[in-house]
Formats: C-alpha cells, sequence, structure tokens
C-alpha cells in the first residue's frame, strides 16, 4: 500500500496537492500574474518541468533511446517560448534569474563539486591520472572532426572551432556560450549579442545531440555491461558503489549550508 501511494506522488508530493499547484502555476501564467524574481522562476520551472520530465520518462521511444525526460524538456520548453504559449515577461524573468541571475552557474558548481567531493578519494586520484589524458585527447580530437566538417558548410576550420567547438567543449550555454561571447566581443570589438547568435544553435543542438547518445550508450551498457567494466572505473581495484539507502539519507541544515559554501567557493 505504502509503495502504491509512494507510485503517485510527484516531486514528493501527493498527486492532488501537485495537481492543485499546477492549476495555481497554470491560472497565474494564463493572467500574466506570476511573481517576479526567483519565486516565479524556480515555481514555474520546477512545475513545468517535472511534468515534462513525466512525460519524456513515460514515452516508449523518447524514454529508451533519446534520453526521456531531459530531451522532452529541452525541446517542449524551447517550443513554448518560439510559439509565445508563455507571456514575454515571464520568459523575460526565467532567462534573468537563470542567466545574470547566476543560478545557472551557481547549479553547475554545485553538480561539479558534489560529483567531485562524492568520490572515493583514492580512486579520484588514480582515475584522474589516467582520465585527463582521454579528457585532452577527446577535446582535441572533437576539434578536428570540427575543423574536417567544416568545408562542408561552407566555413573555415578556424571559424568552425570558435563558433561551434569551443563553445560546446566549454559547458553549454553558462559556461561556453555566454564568456565566450564576451571574450570574442571584448576581443574583435564585434557586439557579444551578435557573436552569441551563433553560438546558441551549435549549443543547443550539441547538448541535444549529447544527450541522445547519452541515452543510447546507456542502453548499450546495460545490454552489454562487460563493455562498461561493470561499474568499476578501474581495471584493477574496486569501487563500491552506495546503495539506495545510504544516498537517501537525510542531511541537516548544517550540511546544506557547508555545502553551498563549498560549492561557490570552487567556483569563484
Amino acid at each position: 500500500m505504502a509503495n502504491e501511494k509512494k507510485k503517485y506522488q510527484i516531486l514528493g508530493m501527493p498527486l492532488t496537492l501537485f495537481g492543485i499547484i499546477s492549476a495555481v502555476v497554470i491560472a497565474a501564467t494564463w493572467w500574466n500574474k506570476l511573481p517576479g524574481g526567483m519565486i516565479g522562476a524556480l515555481l514555474l520551472m520546477m512545475v513545468l518541468g517535472e511534468v515534462l520530465n513525466i512525460i519524456g520518462d513515460n514515452t516508449p521511444i523518447v524514454k529508451t533511446f533519446f534520453g526521456g525526460g531531459p530531451i522532452v524538456i529541452i525541446f517542449a520548453s524551447s517550443a513554448l517560448a518560439y510559439y509565445n504559449v508563455l507571456p514575454e515577461n515571464i520568459l523575460k524573468n526565467t532567462s534573468t534569474f537563470m542567466k545574470s541571475g547566476g543560478f545557472l552557474d551557481f547549479y553547475i558548481a554545485a553538480l561539479i563539486t558534489g560529483s567531485i567531493l562524492g568520490m572515493d578519494r583514492k580512486l579520484l586520484i588514480k582515475a584522474a591520472i589516467r582520465y585527463f589524458p582521454c579528457i585532452i585527447g577527446s577535446v582535441a580530437l572533437a576539434l578536428v572532426f570540427v575543423s574536417a566538417g567544416a568545408p562542408i558548410f561552407g566555413m573555415k576550420a578556424t571559424e568552425a572551432i570558435a563558433h561551434i567547438g569551443i563553445p560546446i567543449m566549454g559547458g553549454g550555454m553558462g559556461a561556453g556560450a555566454v564568456p565566450i561571447a564576451q571574450v570574442f566581443s571584448s576581443a574583435l570589438n564585434i557586439p557579444a549579442e551578435q557573436i552569441l547568435s551563433k553560438l546558441v544553435p551549435a549549443v543547443a543542438l550539441g547538448n541535444a545531440l549529447a544527450i541522445v547518445a547519452g541515452g543510447l550508450l546507456d542502453k548499450l551498457g546495460k545490454v552489454k555491461p562487460s563493455w562498461t567494466g561493470n561499474g568499476q572505473l578501474l581495471a584493477s581495484g574496486t569501487f563500491e558503489v552506495p546503495n539506495d539507502e545510504e544516498l537517501q539519507r537525510h542531511f541537516s541544515l548544517l550540511e546544506f549550508g557547508v555545502a553551498i559554501v563549498i560549492a561557490t567557493a570552487f567556483f569563484t
């Protein structure tokens, strides 16, 4: 009985409560009364994002071969903005919160910091020595392919690397396209918006294809687990994967505060 009730929870809330909150969001959006700042932006993104995520994770072909929820969130939210389903001021508020408001930077910093500090220390040290050459080599090889494909689209190799390769390798929109556009703008005396218009399509498409490729590789890894090292990062030695109970332990507010300070310090 407990499992059945848990199955029908969304964002940890009963279905009825989530439905009421969703109705409030829809009404506030319809009448253009959604609060400004982080309150309206967070509410809309969390409710809409969770609905789209559920759709993606339960659509047969999409969830198996195209990355599930994340890919639906990207394309569906983009469609809502492109076809003016969402009011202009709500889109502007959300964009400001994510970009100039710094929430995207904070999310990236927290994600990377948590991933690093969540690994076994000895394993991290051993793996890093072998991992860095793979990272450098993969980036170099990716830029070679970008250069080789540039003539097909009537571009110079240097232009393709600057406008396609580097922004995608830089980490998406917040950590890639936006700061790179500012760097190019100051160096070339060209408006950042003009440069960003060239970088955004490549980064958006690159992110989408990366999600699809990740979904396909995940499927392949489950079919052929031996190809992934059976979950082990090193051929010699073992890495104990935490079980669900360890991952779901309750943290205190003090620990959350420490985590925020460490993540933002790493970013700084």
